[in-house]
């Protein structure tokens, strides 16, 4: 490919079919010469005493010349067919270079005249794709053509040949669910179609059957290990749906995919429950689901956060989820998407002899590998959810409990990012939002509050109490 710099050399070969002729033919190449085209034509390059058909020769097989331009009228064509004169010699040289050793490119067809609808061409070229100058309606576009073909500039150009997607042959279940749809729905939202919220659903409802098909419907002595392999199993689903969100956040269009997005998070919850068609069940089969939705609703609200889509998390934090079972209706709040996974926390660490706190934290923090989020501002999401329901819910049993925060560490009092730049007004307007309180006041009556009802003293890991102040920043909070 040629840069600006270069001047790539152009052989013009033409009939002197008319003085209008000939001067077209020399107003091309004035132009292309001033376009920075070195231009070789005959009436320039071919002087006394030269032999014109060894000039012809040369111009044609050159190596320095990049390109021949075939100036194709009437006179033209019939000349290079009758083998007739100049031109019938040049031709013949051109036509045995364009059947036999040269690449087809060098040789650039310009036609400047139609006979009957039909362009003027040789036989040897009439095959041949060529540049169309015969009318001034045409010409400034074709012409811009003619430029970037000489040039190796063109106007589309052909992508890198990239390398096959990673999912055919992948040979997890994501290979045959939702790779494809996700790639549709990539491709909509990053080209703004008109398409892209059809697809959002699709693609929402595909990922929902996928975690369905994690279901497990047997017990067994190691019935925790299953749970841990089909959670395994899922983690490019939660990667994709990162993805997703990640893409909805920075084309703005979290809020008209609101819908969507929320009918997948309700029909998701429920999952966490035995279906009205289950006859017998045990309650650890949904295990797996319930952690795989805690998390989604986790990386969900962190990518919200991150994105400073306040409005977003305050419709998904207020909404009720309506969810329909073999326990009949239900009417339920965010809370619900942070169970206490059982088979993980209780009976795996019971049967293995692991002295752990949290095999669910431990699972979260050893996942959470999500490229541009951090473990740290998946606690504080987690931190803020906690928050969010015992200062505002005011129900013993619908409560967020914040198992991440076993990873602050027992002399990690340090508050979140988020509450740590609070100390400003700007930054403690987001906070104001996030855990529904109108002022510094209000959040110490109703931590106060909380505190009484909930006994937070008690809320620990192992000996250490969560340090709910400290990481409130609450002495330094902006207070105004």
């Amino acid at each position: 490919m040629t840069t600006r710099d270069d001047n790539p050399k152009v052989f013009i070969s033409y009939s002197w079919s008319s003085p209008k002729h000939e001067e077209f033919v020399l107003n091309l190449a004035e132009r292309l010469m001033a376009d920075g085209v070195h231009v070789l034509l005959d009436k320039w390059d071919l002087k006394e005493g030269h032999d014109k058909y060894t000039f012809m020769e040369k111009m044609v097989t050159d190596p320095d010349v990049a390109k021949v331009l075939i100036i194709s009228d009437s006179k033209y064509a019939t000349k290079a067919d009758s083998r007739a004169g100049g031109v019938g010699t040049e031709s013949q040289i051109i036509s045995n270079e364009v059947y036999s050793k040269t690449t087809q490119e060098k040789f650039i067809p310009v036609v400047t005249e139609y006979i009957d609808g039909v362009a003027c061409l040789p036989a040897f070229l009439k095959p041949r794709i060529y540049v169309d100058l015969a009318t001034d309606e045409v010409f400034f576009d074709e012409y811009e053509k003619l430029l970037r073909n000489i040039f190796s500039r063109p106007k589309i150009v052909k992508p890198v040949l990239g390398k096959a997607p990673s999912f055919l042959f992948d040979e997890s279940p994501i290979s045959v669910n939702t790779a494809s749809i996700f790639s549709s729905v990539k491709d909509s939202i990053e080209k703004e179609k008109k398409s892209y919220k059809r697809l959002v659903k699709s693609y929402l409802s595909k990922l929902l059957e996928s975690i369905e098909s994690f279901r497990i419907t047997e017990t067994s002595e190691e019935i925790d290990e299953r749970v841990v392999e089909s959670i395994n199993e899922y983690k490019p689903y939660r990667d994709q749906f990162a993805e997703l969100v990640e893409l909805l956040c920075d084309y703005g269009l979290v809020n008209t995919c609101r819908d969507e997005m929320f009918s997948f998070f309700e029909n998701s919850l429920a999952l966490n429950e035995p279906s009205s068609n289950m006859g017998s069940y045990n309650d650890m089969w949904f295990d797996n689901v319930k952690y795989m939705n805690q998390e989604l609703y986790l990386y969900f609200i962190t990518i919200l956060i991150k994105s400073s889509e306040f409005d977003e998390i305050e419709f998904f934090l207020t909404e009720k989820y309506f969810t329909r079972g073999i326990r009949g209706r239900k009417v339920k709040d965010f809370t619900e998407f942070n169970s206490y996974i059982s088979v993980l926390d209780k009976r795996r660490k019971n049967r293995l002899k692991m002295n752990r706190i949290s095999i669910t934290a431990d699972m979260l923090h050893d996942s959470a590998n999500v490229k541009g989020i951090s473990f740290d501002s998946l606690m504080q999401t987690d931190f803020i959810l906690c928050m969010r329901s015992i200062l505002n819910l005011n129900d013993y049993y619908n409560r967020w409990f914040p198992r991440t925060l076993v990873y602050k560490g027992r002399w990690d009092s340090e508050a979140f990012e988020l509450f740590l730049r609070a100390e400003s007004k700007s930054h403690f307007e987001i906070v104001k939002k996030l855990l529904l309180i109108k002022s510094k006041e209000d959040l110490i009556e109703k931590f106060s509050a909380a505190d009484k009802a909930y006994n937070l003293q008690n809320w620990r890991f192992d000996y250490d109490r969560i340090p709910f102040e400290s990481y409130l920043n609450l002495e330094s909070l902006y207070n105004g």
